[in-house]
């Protein structure tokens, strides 16, 4: 499952179950994001300059520049709150997958074609595991490549099913072929070294590709099993908060940088010697 989660060719060329998923349950898109932008951008300037006609003192000067657009990002961030059981499942996956492969390979893993090609140059078939290398080959977008290692791998345990089945379906998805998840399903759910609530979580991200694929929502899916998962390790938290409050933070940066460009232009034409 989380295989077809590192798969992501070129969004130039198509757009895969996965990516299609992942903007759903992150509400990714350049309109939201220039939006956000602009709001981050422009509204701290004009309150600014707002509150510089209206010769308002120091302290509510700086509030008007700090407060209102950092607040309304916020407020936009929060009025997305039926997502981010979703959002929380995806990123645990997402973690989950990382921890497996620094375990293999160790060290910074490929999630865009450029990295992957320039990771695949520097391990060569035999350096790693081959389902490792299968993980960047469909990054790079070389699927026909990627299913020549997979043919080749082992399938004497429940395990190796299980990763076998998982890169299969991941070909699937970034080739954008018609998903069949019921193999993956079956492996995943036959592997007894599995903890339920990661059986459950890749069995709500299959179908929640499904449901994607076949034009719907998926966010359902993996929003439903989000209360087996429990408590999300502190790295998973601190990265979706982060996301979610980035325009807000950016926008605070921006209104203080603002501020102490006025303080510091009226000091210097104060007759103030800063340096």
């Amino acid at each position: 499952m989380n295989e077809a989660k590192a798969a992501r060719p070129a969004m130039a060329r198509k757009t895969t179950a996965h990516g299609a998923l992942t903007a759903q349950v992150y509400l990714l898109g350049r309109a939201k994001a220039t939006l956000l932008w602009a709001l981050a951008g422009f509204l701290p300037v004009a309150l600014l300059a707002a509150g510089l006609l209206m010769r308002l003192p120091g302290i509510p000067l700086a509030l008007l520049a700090l407060v209102p657009t950092p607040a309304l990002e916020v407020a936009l961030a929060l009025n997305h709150r039926r997502l981010w059981p979703a959002q929380e499942t995806l990123s645990w996956l997402d973690w989950s997958t990382l921890q497996d492969r620094q375990k293999q390979v160790g060290g910074k893993y490929p999630s865009n074609p450029r990295q992957a090609e320039a990771w695949l140059a520097a391990h060569p078939e035999g350096s790693v595991p081959d389902g490792s290398r299968v993980g960047a080959l469909l990054a790079a977008g070389k699927v026909a490549e990627a299913r020549e290692v997979i043919a080749r791998l082992q399938v004497e345990t429940a395990g190796q099913r299980h990763r076998r089945a998982d890169l299969e379906l991941a070909a699937e998805v970034t080739d954008g072929l018609p998903l069949d998840t019921a193999a993956a399903d079956e492996a995943i759910r036959s592997d007894p070294d599995e903890p339920p609530a990661l059986v459950a979580a890749h069995l709500a991200y299959h179908a929640a590709l499904k449901v994607v694929a076949a034009g719907g929502d998926g966010t359902a899916p993996l929003a439903a099993v989000r209360p087996s998962l429990g408590r999300l390790p502190s790295e998973v938290i601190l990265r979706l908060w982060f996301s979610r409050l980035y325009y807000a933070v950016v926008s605070a940066l921006i209104g203080a940088w603002l501020l102490a460009c006025v303080v510091v232009g009226l000091g210097t034409a104060g007759g103030v010697v800063w340096f």
